[in-house]
């Protein structure tokens, strides 16, 4: 049965399954599904168990915790956090004595498809039939509070319950509580858990500063993100290509376009080469400072140097120039890009040359 499903067809797989239907009622199903799974065929095992749920009408079929836990562990494993939050919508998981990694994988698919709440009801519903959420399941609904927004008090209790229970917390607790006060503006709420954290002493990494450095750099003030750099520097903190693209992005949101451009040497002196972020953040400045001459400049610099410009990148040059009314330029980028595999789009400015975006689209 196994090199039957390996050899078939993914597109032809249901009716396969739909033909063999009396072959499957009697083998293993758990063990096909991970024989499948080990042999790298994933997908194949997915569609197994989508069929097993759609025929569970038949008195020969039946799903159970290990079918479950294994597809949760597949599913996890290949960051499929869309088909996992469907999938288990339709499954009562309440129904299934699953184990808290099962469950904290499937909350986590939720949180990743933005169903807060029902992630929130799946972990209350775990404590109450007497789980104990794991480190990694805390972090995870911080993260689901984070998001879903207006939750600080919330993320409080849980930070809260997570010390009462002698849990410490990694790089992921304190960078995702972090993370929530930027996304509220919580500034002060910010500096004060990072500041408690050290008083405790919590020695932060690298996740962690570029959470803060994030948190001040979207907030415009510019001079506590540099305050931030120092003190990692102070501390023997190495910074990465994060933490200098929050440290570009803030100097260029309190509009010091030549300061943010001039992060790209000390990066390079460093040791870390800008990436496509880092560059497409100065030239963007550049732009709309008015610096069409430098913003070329650092573009053609960036190509001279290998690091391949993203659809954002072209993006940034293609508008700029097409507010300048620059049409010959406009067609030999949008050839570059085309050669590069960016996908031409309609930016605000180039609406002039729909005509050569088609054209360029078309015959190249």
């Amino acid at each position: 049965m196994f090199s039957s499903i390996v050899e078939e067809p993914l597109h032809s797989l249901n009716d396969f399954f739909d033909s063999a239907k009396f072959e499957l009622f009697e083998v293993d199903l758990i063990s096909l599904l991970k024989a499948l799974d080990l042999s790298g065929n994933w997908e194949r095992a997915l569609l197994l168990f989508e069929w097993i749920l759609s025929n569970l009408s038949s008195e020969n079929l039946k799903l159970n915790n290990p079918m479950i836990e294994l597809m949760v562990r597949i599913l996890g494993r290949e960051s499929q956090h869309t088909i996992a939050s469907k999938l288990f919508d339709v499954i009562p998981i309440e129904k299934y004595s699953l184990d808290v990694r099962a469950y904290t994988t499937i909350i986590h698919a939720h949180s990743r498809t933005g169903k807060y709440e029902r992630a929130i009801d799946l972990f209350n519903k775990m404590v109450e039939i007497g789980l104990s959420p794991t480190l990694v399941t805390y972090n995870v609904m911080l993260d689901v509070y984070g998001k879903m927004g207006r939750s600080w008090y919330k993320i409080l209790g849980l930070l809260e319950e997570m010390r009462s229970k002698g849990f410490e917390f990694d790089e992921f607790t304190c960078s995702t509580v972090i993370s929530a006060c930027g996304r509220e503006g919580l500034l002060n709420e910010a500096k004060e858990f990072f500041a408690g954290l050290k008083s405790q002493g919590y020695v932060p990494g690298t996740v962690t500063y570029n959470a803060l450095l994030q948190v001040f750099g979207k907030a415009g003030v510019f001079t506590e993100a540099l305050s931030i750099l120092k003190e990692m520097e102070d501390n023997n903190c190495p910074p990465d290509a994060v933490t200098y693209n929050e440290l570009v992005a803030a100097y260029v949101r309190a509009g010091f376009s030549e300061e943010g451009a001039s992060v790209l040497e000390t990066m390079t002196q460093k040791g870390t080469m800008p990436n496509a972020v880092t560059y497409t953040t100065v030239i963007n400045a550049y732009g709309k400072a008015g610096k069409e001459e430098e913003a070329l400049r650092l573009f053609n610099h960036m190509k001279a140097t290998g690091c391949v410009p993203n659809v954002c990148t072209y993006n940034a040059v293609l508008g700029m120039l097409g507010k300048k009314s620059r049409p010959e330029e406009m067609i030999m980028l949008l050839c570059d890009m085309k050669a590069s595999g960016c996908a031409p789009t309609v930016l605000p400015g180039t609406q002039c040359l729909p005509c050569v975006v088609i054209r360029v689209g078309t015959s190249m």
